[in-house]
């Protein structure tokens, strides 16, 4: 079991600060910690889905297919998640 797993286990909000752990962990690719925090309620639409975006721009596939599965939205702030990977050659 992760770090990540036992926090939200005994309480941690997956939540808090608009899911600001779930955008950590996509910014740096770490996918299982992203599965994690999207099973135990992180929200991938905070900040017109931003964790979608970044994960774009890195392209992070199994980060986007996940924040995409979970109801990230793909056409927040004018479709930015494409530009972005557009824009990086993902």
């Amino acid at each position: 079991m992760s770090v990540v797993q036992l926090l939200v286990q005994y309480g941690a909000d997956p939540r808090a600060m608009k899911s600001w752990a779930l955008r950590t962990a996509v910014q740096l690719g770490k996918t299982e910690v992203t599965r994690v925090l999207l099973a135990a309620g992180a929200d991938p639409r905070v900040h017109n889905s931003y964790a979608l975006t970044a994960a774009a721009e890195r392209g992070l596939a199994a980060e986007v297919g996940l924040l995409l599965a979970a109801g990230a939205d793909p056409t927040a702030g004018h479709s930015e998640a494409l530009r972005a990977a557009a824009e990086y050659g993902r």
